[in-house]
């Protein structure tokens, strides 16, 4: 299921992700995903385009304290795709920090049901 698509308004408005932005966006229960609202985590392909400078983007459950580690590193000029396993958290949500400004896309490829 593609969750989220910055380059459309897929699961979030169509706009980049600016440097030091943060981004909530809803994994479970509601289109555009089709996964159950009581999934705990979801394995998803991040990719990052469009980079406008090197950085880093951290995925983590909503709700939660921002982890101190990187989820996918940025390359300007370069399309980086990771697969990423991260808990739900609060109102079906995962969250994203990137350190550059980028356009993003989510794909969900699984789930762990509760």
């Amino acid at each position: 299921d593609r969750v989220l698509d910055t380059r459309l308004p897929v699961g979030a408005p169509k706009a980049p992700i600016a440097a030091g932005g943060t981004l909530a966006f809803t994994v479970t229960g509601h289109a555009p995903s089709s996964i159950p609202a009581d999934a705990t985590s979801v394995m998803l392909n991040i990719t990052s385009t469009g980079v406008v400078s090197g950085g880093y983007l951290t995925v983590w459950p909503c709700g939660q304290p921002r982890p101190d580690s990187s989820s996918l590193n940025l390359i300007p000029g370069r399309n980086i795709p990771n697969a990423v396993l991260a808990k739900v958290g609060t109102g079906g949500q995962v969250c994203i920090f990137s350190s550059a400004q980028t356009e993003l896309i989510a794909d969900v490829v699984g789930y762990q049901p509760a």
